[in-house]
């Protein structure tokens, strides 16, 4: 009797627990890269530390998109400025944030969280300042109003203001496009006291920076800080030439009145602004630092830095490390200088302050914190043994023959199974019958779907908890 063959396939049930898990590891692949993206966007950007005081500081940064962003010190979370009141998260794309009610002359260390995603770096820290007894001084605030290129206010705009001597200072613009920095309560660079300054003729200056990466670069003295004339942002000013305006206080001026606005663009003297004073000079400015940025991080102990100055003057540059380093330069004729230090920097935090005295002997200096990170050297590969190799010597495939039994006319196959010569090995073939085909056990299905569903899971936790 011939024997049938018997041949499994997959039944209905298990293909489509594979199809499940095949679109199913699609979907979290898909979920993941757009997961991966979006942290990737909501990372900090440009952070920056200001307004150090005795009892607290300010950090401030930018995301690639709107986020929500806080402050961990201590397990003490501090919500954006904006949140405080509502106690609500918003998504910003320029991020402030007070820290207040610290000790101090203590160093702090901060994380920040953005979009739950927790951020921290060897520089995210600031020491406070020493607790000084009150100060027998004039109450002296710059204020200004930023604007876009319509001339509409522009709110949540960051605003970085550099004194020389004098630690770093920041605000952020409200919905009315308003700032306002103190400067008679700034510190100095090493925090031992306040900054000493010229209340009508110290050189300052302001970088304005928008959420979406527009900027603008304004140049003028403490005689025309209260207030600022108005900063279109994409524009570069210089009102350090100006003669002083007559002080006057923020609570002066309706910020929130379009007529206002009005005024001061137009340089109405009601105002407090005259036409002159509300003129905008894409010239350069006097004196500037193009490289480093403020709070940049850079990878070399013996940076070069540059920037631009009045042509064929000398200027005075000093950087600020464990050791100081001064030294007059000349001014290009093209209005530029570069230079170089002598010997290595430390890694750290360090400043440099470029200054110049015009014709007049008023003072402009301009100044620029920056981090000396030393660049990391990866190590040599580690040596990968090769495996050994596995043979694909293929197998002989043993096939049915039929032995030919040689006659003196022409040979006649044999269906019959031949006797093996000493010397050669025969198969004899199995004849069967037809194939039956049944359906196979769901058992080995199922076993490797639950397997394969619970690999998938393990690998999605894994990554998760591995991004940044």
């Amino acid at each position: 009797m011939k024997k049938k063959s018997t041949k499994t396939i997959p039944s209905i049930v298990g293909l489509l627990l594979l199809t499940t898990i095949v679109l199913g590891g699609v979907y979290l692949t898909q979920n993941l890269k757009t997961n991966r993206q979006t942290s990737a966007q909501a990372k900090p950007l440009s952070v920056r530390i200001a307004n150090i005081s005795h009892q607290g500081a300010t950090v401030y940064w930018f995301t690639q998109t709107p986020a929500a962003g806080s402050i961990r010190v201590n397990n003490r979370i501090f919500l954006d400025n904006r949140d405080k009141n509502s106690g609500q998260t918003g998504r910003y794309l320029t991020h402030y944030v007070d820290i207040d009610q610290l000790e101090a002359e203590k160093n702090y260390h901060f994380i920040i969280i953005s979009e739950g995603q927790q951020h921290q770096e060897t520089n995210f820290n600031f020491t406070t300042a020493r607790n000084l007894p009150p100060a027998n001084r004039t109450a002296d605030l710059a204020f200004g109003v930023v604007l876009n290129q319509q001339g509409q206010p522009l709110p949540e705009t960051l605003i970085t203001l550099s004194l020389a001597g004098a630690s770093n200072l920041a605000s952020l613009t409200d919905k009315n496009g308003f700032w306002s920095i103190p400067l008679s309560t700034a510190y100095q660079k090493d925090l031992s006291g306040l900054v000493n300054y010229n209340q009508s003729r110290q050189i300052i200056e302001i970088l304005v920076e928008s959420g979406s990466g527009e900027t603008a670069t304004v140049i003028t003295n403490t005689g025309n800080d209260h207030p600022v004339p108005p900063v279109i942002i994409g524009k570069t000013y210089d009102f350090s030439q100006n003669p002083p305006s007559p002080k006057q206080e923020p609570q002066d001026f309706d910020w929130s009145s379009p007529e206002t606005i009005d005024k001061i663009t137009n340089g109405d003297r009601s105002g407090s602004f005259s036409p002159e004073e509300t003129k905008t000079s894409q010239e350069k400015p006097i004196i500037g630092i193009n490289n480093p940025q403020e709070g940049e991080t850079i990878f070399l102990t013996k940076p070069e830095f540059s920037g631009q100055g009045p042509a064929n003057q000398k200027i005075k540059i000093t950087l600020e490390s464990p050791k100081k380093f001064e030294e007059e330069l000349l001014v290009s004729s093209f209005g530029s200088w570069q230079w170089i230090p002598p010997e290595n920097i430390t890694p750290g935090q360090h400043t440099i302050t470029v200054e110049y005295y015009d014709e007049n002997n008023l003072l402009h200096a301009v100044t620029r914190s920056f981090l000396v990170q030393a660049a990391s050297v990866s190590p040599s590969p580690t040596p990968i043994t090769p495996l050994p190799t596995k043979s694909t010597q293929t197998e002989p495939t043993p096939t049915a023959t039929s032995i030919a039994q040689a006659t003196p006319t022409k040979p006649l196959a044999t269906s019959t199974p031949a006797q093996e010569p000493t010397t050669t090995t025969t198969i004899t073939p199995k004849i069967t019958g037809p194939e039956e085909i049944v359906s196979g056990s769901l058992t080995p299905l199922i076993i490797l779907a639950i397997l394969g569903l619970g690999l998938v899971y393990f690998a999605v936790t894994i990554y998760q908890k591995k991004l940044p």
